[in-house]
């Protein structure tokens, strides 16, 4: 990642620069006449202040139980700016300054404060105002100690600084913007050092910030709450928040462009960023969260949307001592042009790192858990817990199969971003929960040769199995050991050669769905496990568990040869077409084990007929256990399963010879 260059700006440098300004003339707002600047009746010695010719600062401050006849209101300009506007100056002062037309500033290079050294000030731009900052605009700030809380109220208008927006530097800072338009020539820190606060409401209009933004920054306490807007990052430097401080962000509508870096939680810092309702942040460089040593959390909710583009990668705690969690409950991820790194081994070490999920959909390319350079690295712990919505990848994997390398099953659907013969390897374990594993082909053929594994967790309900979904074909390549049931939708499940699913309970197949078991040779379905659905099995297979067609009638179609050894249920209903669940080999068929016979539907009816078996390749063989559905008195079952796979109804032998001989008794009558 880019490393961090900075211009620290010394207390030392600070106390220089306000002591030149100090050394200069102070213009007192006194309201006496009006609430006109430009009117000398309304400050101290009836001038207004000018830093040419007069080199002088104006002091828009008054005691707080003292307040001038009126405050001051911009509404057609000021002419010659002053040096430095102070609004809300000392301790146990205030003031205000509204501005809502005309155009303002401050001297060149020279600065505005609002709320300083124990003071407490205001500032609201509205309307078609503009205040032109020269230099920086600090809000809730102080030089010897004793704080200062600023209020920056922007509804309109336009608001340009050529230097820093400071919010909260050693003392507290509001920003409250609604409309209108703010350019920052330099940093944005929405608190900044020690024992400061930061607050910033953004519900409306534009802020350009043109270089680093900082959200609790440098042990201070910094947060915003964004509802609408846009808000854009350009220029150097990145977007951080927790920057060695705390910081905070709630983002539920408009949106946040960042052309560079966005770190969520630094160098030691703490953050909590939660993006939901509409919201929408763009990123065209690294997304990191918890980054060196820094803990992040970011939340993604509801209809919000993250882009990550550009250069670099979204990662998750790179460095020692860094923690990294994102928890998706909604909105959209899309991360496809870069790798999504959950762990990082970057400054020195590997951190905690989990991404959670349970709804919405994170489009990826690469999910990687654990990235090194270093072969076999084992620092740090990285997981993945799939609970719900849908994740699409093109790879999941890791740079080493160390233990703390944890893909989890919950419940939601991991689907394919395209083909990929390695598509999910190298993990230390990938887990099925009782969610189950949902994997989507989405028409692509993807290989799984990581083992998918019931989980190790003693607290872990049972699994729930695999179910493939999408068209094209799932190979598992791996000694699975999984116990629930697998199911494929839409599709090919494959078992490439040496691959397993013995541990399953069973494997059921909806209409046109595949098991592709021709890579075995001789593929078993175990002693308790069951063959379901309508679908198709590839290769030849001994089935000794249990075998149930369809859902209700319904067809299983074998290509390859067959023998039956388990227990096989077969269902009838004389009123649907076809009448009965259909066993059909492209191949042999050798019949063996129990077979019972259910009748779901009518009363069964002399000349009824049922094909249960068909076998290009020959019938052989017979069953151990036959049990057929009752029938009405005088009815009896013609079995030929052995030789034809058909069963039929005829009346029963005594009664159709009692028949017989009653006709030929009738014949010789009629001939005497």
């Amino acid at each position: 990642m880019i490393s961090r260059s900075r211009l620290l700006t010394t207390a030392a440098s600070c106390t220089v620069i306000l002591s030149s300004a100090q050394a200069q003339t102070n213009v007192d707002w006194t309201g006496a006449a009006d609430s006109n600047w430009t009117n000398p009746l309304n400050w101290n010695g009836g001038v207004v202040p000018t830093k040419f010719p007069g080199n002088q600062h104006a002091n828009i401050s008054w005691a707080f139980d003292a307040p001038p006849p009126f405050f001051p209101v911009i509404d057609s300009g000021i002419g010659v700016p002053p040096v430095d506007i102070f609004v809300g100056l000392g301790w146990g002062n205030t003031g205000r300054l509204d501005h809502s037309a005309g155009i303002a500033a401050t001297g060149g290079g020279n600065w505005m404060y609002i709320g300083r050294d124990g003071g407490e000030g205001e500032y609201h731009l509205s309307g078609t105002g503009a205040m032109n900052v020269a230099g920086r605009l600090l809000v809730g700030t102080s030089v010897d100690g004793s704080g200062g809380w600023g209020t920056l109220n922007v509804h309109g208008g336009s608001l340009s600084t050529g230097s820093h927006l400071i919010l909260g530097e050693r003392g507290g800072g509001n920003f409250h913007m609604s409309g209108g338009q703010v350019d920052v020539g330099g940093d944005t820190a929405i608190g900044q050092n020690s024992s400061s606060i930061g607050e910033f409401r953004f519900s409306g209009g534009t802020l350009n910030s043109n270089s680093w933004v900082a959200i609790g920054r440098w042990g201070s306490q910094g947060s915003f709450e964004m509802t609408g807007g846009t808000w854009n990052k350009t220029g150097d430097g990145h977007f951080i928040i927790g920057d060695i401080g705390l910081g905070y962000g709630n983002h539920t509508g408009g949106v946040i462009n960042v052309n560079n870096e966005l770190w969520v939680g630094f160098g030691g810092g703490y953050a909590d960023y939660r993006i939901a309702g509409s919201g929408e942040l763009n990123v065209g460089n690294w997304l990191a969260i918890g980054r060196d040593g820094g803990q992040g959390v970011l939340t993604i909710e509801e209809n919000a949307v993250v882009n990550k583009t550009g250069g670099g990668h979204l990662v998750l705690a790179p460095g020692f001592y860094s923690s990294g969690i994102v928890h998706q409950l909604g909105g959209t991820l899309n991360n496809a042009e870069s790798h999504t790194w959950v762990g990082e081994n970057a400054f020195g070490g590997m951190g905690y790192a989990e991404y959670n999920i349970y709804g919405g959909t994170a489009n990826l390319s690469v999910l990687r858990l654990g990235h090194s350079d270093t072969p076999g690295d084992t620092t740090g712990s990285s997981t993945f817990n799939l609970y719900g919505g849908v994740v699409s990848a093109t790879q999941v994997d890791s740079t080493s199969a160390a233990e703390h390398r944890v893909f989890n099953f919950h419940g939601g659907t991991l689907r394919a971003a395209d083909s990929n013969p390695t598509f999910m390897q190298g993990l230390g374990r990938a887990n099925i929960h009782a969610g189950g594993a949902v994997i989507d082909t989405g028409g692509h053929t993807i290989t799984i040769n990581q083992n998918l594994e019931k989980s190790d967790d003693i607290w872990s309900d049972a699994d729930t199995g695999l179910t493939k979904k999408g068209g094209g074909t799932l190979v598992l390549g791996g000694n699975n050991t999984y116990e629930g049931l697998t199911t494929v939708e839409e599709g090919t499940l494959a078992l490439a050669s040496g691959a397993s699913i013995a541990a399953s309970s069973g494997v059921h197949l909806e209409p046109g769905a595949t098991l592709d078991v021709s890579a075995i040779d001789g593929w078993t379905l175990g002693e308790g496990r069951t063959l379901s659905g309508n679908g198709n099995i590839a290769g030849d297979v001994t089935l000794a568990g249990d075998i149930s067609p369809g859902n209700s009638i319904g067809a299983l179609t074998f290509t390859g040869n067959v023998s039956l050894s388990g227990f096989t249920l077969m269902e009838l209903d004389r009123g649907a077409s076809p009448n009965a669940d259909l066993i059909n080999i492209i191949g042999s068929l050798s019949l063996g084990g129990d077979l019972t016979v259910v009748n779901i539907g009518g009363a069964l009816q002399y000349g009824d007929s049922f094909t249960l078996f068909q076998a290009s390749g020959g019938l052989s063989g017979g069953f151990d256990n036959l049990t057929l559905p009752a029938l009405d008195a005088g009815l009896f079952w013609d079995n030929q399963l052995a030789a034809s796979g058909i069963l039929s109804v005829v009346p029963e032998p005594s009664a159709a010879l009692l028949g017989g001989l009653g006709a030929l008794a009738m014949l010789r009558r009629r001939r005497s």
